[in-house]
């Protein structure tokens, strides 16, 4: 990983990691980029309209073995920024070239774990993850719907059911918000249009089926979805 700053003056530098840069406000890309992406950078925030890139380029020439195929992954895995949304974004960086996926997915992070999960890298690890957004990141994948139907987490099942997976099962869950994933799924309506829960008859609704039986419902939170519907639908 090299840094790079001939601009101090301006609070402005980048991180060149693998084949990958990070600039200061977060923003990353490929090293292909790095100059039009800079120079765009400058010249919106600072006015700065011409860059030298002769002495940045033979920083970077003299210090080829600090970044690229020079990396440490593991190094760089394991000691991420303490700033969290620095840190996630050397993550991203670290995942969209394949490196760093066993430290990654061991992070104390549950965001960068997660990161990692939406990625499809360590699922067989990560579905048992003790953090419940990781393990349902895992389900959007589409891995382990076998297992992660049973989570102890609604949020998980949740997730399994938006993969309309286990549809004949979860339309019965205890959670209501197991129940809505399954209604949006359009599965088995004229059961859940006489759902004990508002949030799932509201539902219903979006799916366009019963209008004629749910208009007449009483619940306030039915109503407000009919009047949001209706209100969204008149725009178009």
């Amino acid at each position: 990983m090299l840094y790079v700053d001939f601009y101090k003056e301006c609070g402005i530098g980048f991180q060149l990691i693998g084949n990958y840069f990070l600039l200061g406000d977060g923003e990353a890309g490929h090293i292909r980029e790095l100059k039009p992406t800079v120079e765009t950078h400058f010249r919106e925030i600072f006015g700065v309209e011409h860059i030298n890139w002769q002495p940045i380029d033979e920083f970077m020439a003299a210090n080829e073995t600090s970044f690229g195929k020079h990396e440490d992954w593991n190094e760089i895995a394991t000691k991420l920024s303490f700033d969290h949304r620095t840190a996630h974004q050397m993550a991203w960086i670290l995942l969209k070239q394949r490196k760093g996926l066993v430290p990654l997915s061991k992070s104390s992070l549950p965001d960068i774990r997660a990161l990692v999960a939406s990625f499809g890298y360590r699922l067989d690890y990560l579905m048992t993850d003790k953090d419940q957004n990781v393990r349902a990141t895992v389900a959007e994948q589409g891995h382990g719907l076998e297992t992660l139907i049973r989570d102890e987490s609604s949020r998980v099942r949740s997730s399994v059911a938006e993969q309309k997976y286990g549809l004949e099962r979860l339309y019965k869950d205890k959670a209501t918000d197991v129940r809505c994933a399954v209604a949006r799924q359009g599965y088995n309506l004229p059961i859940l249009i006489s759902d004990k829960s508002p949030n799932v008859r509201a539902e219903v609704y979006r799916q366009g089926f019963g209008w004629d039986i749910l208009e007449k419902d009483e619940s306030a939170i039915v109503k407000k979805a009919i009047r949001e519907f209706k209100e969204e639908s008149s725009r178009y």
